[in-house]
């Protein structure tokens, strides 16, 4: 077995895309968004017998011993893509020399999201429990769990909201607007440029995998939610609103509706995504949606250096 890394192009996308048709966070464009956060998308893969057996995507930040490996960045999970004939001892095989190759290649820092519970910790990594809410939303009858929460989405139907999908020529300074207010509201420095969003906004009209919806009252933006369907899930990855129209109750409407929407396409899951630490008010939020918590590991390793910036 042979582990090496590549840059994205590097692969031919013949070769490359069998393995990845399942998996939107292994896919091209969403590892080249990161380039606009000065990011760079690598495939680290393995080969059996000199064929592409599986494929790890990741995010590199930095150069040098500076160099930190995301698998993948921003509530993003990492994910083994495997060639469909795989047995599991080689699957456990691959997953166990991934991880040896990626410990020993001199990063300062390595985060693996690993949701799919591919690995098992070696090499130096350490692991902590992360979690995120899955809600089964496959039965054509689902409502959210609890009763006043099915009423604000009734209020919201009743108010008329127009729920659209965003479109970066008609919506873009509005959206931009409610990423500055749901920034200084929770007091956190800004995350993305505005040609992060531009190329998002971009891809979503080539990946239907991005699901961004976008809502107005009165011409005045009002709530704003980017959804992303990996495999069996849709994960609602960031949401941005005007507090001083939340008691229209768009931000519900907006997962409610994209939810259905997505069931009706086959998605099985609505996945809430992971809360902040100290966030009481986001993990309530969630558990008015119902469904499980979902508990898988998140892998880290550090070098010297890591460990002392």
């Amino acid at each position: 077995m042979e582990i090496r890394r590549f840059l994205l192009s590097e692969i031919p996308t013949d070769q490359i895309e069998p393995l990845i048709t399942d998996s939107f966070f292994a896919s091209p464009g969403f590892l080249n968004l990161w380039r606009l956060r000065g990011g760079v998308g690598v495939w680290w893969t393995a080969w059996m017998d000199k064929v592409l057996a599986a494929v790890l995507p990741g995010v590199e930040f930095g150069k040098g011993p500076l160099r930190r490996l995301y698998s993948t960045p921003n509530g993003c999970y990492g994910r083994l893509c495997f060639v469909p004939d795989i047995g599991e001892h080689d699957r456990k095989r691959i997953a166990s020399e991934i991880m040896k190759a990626i410990a020993g290649s001199g990063y300062m820092k390595v985060f693996i999201s690993d949701f799919y519970k591919c690995f098992e910790v070696s090499g130096g990594f350490r692991s902590e429990q992360c979690e995120t809410r899955l809600v089964d939303i496959s039965e054509p009858s689902w409502r959210p769990a609890q009763k006043k929460l099915r009423q604000n989405i009734s209020r919201a139907e009743r108010e008329g909201i127009v729920l659209e999908r965003f479109d970066g020529k008609k919506h873009f300074a509005g959206f931009l607007k409610l990423v500055r207010l749901s920034e200084q509201r929770i007091g956190v420095r800004k995350k993305y440029s505005p040609e992060f969003f531009r190329a998002l906004e971009e891809l979503s009209w080539r990946d239907d995998r991005i699901r961004w919806v976008y809502s107005e009252h009165e011409e005045m933006p009002m709530a704003s939610s980017i959804f992303l369907v990996e495999g069996d899930s849709l994960l609602h990855w960031h949401v941005y609103f005007d507090e001083s129209l939340a008691h229209l109750q768009a931000t519900k409407y907006i997962i409610f509706t994209t939810a259905q929407q997505s069931a009706a396409d086959g998605v099985r899951y609505l996945n809430m995504g992971a809360s902040p630490e100290n966030a009481e008010g986001v993990h309530m939020f969630k558990e008015k949606w119902g469904g499980k918590l979902f508990r898988y590991n998140c892998h880290f390793k550090k070098s010297w250096l890591g460990r002392m910036v």
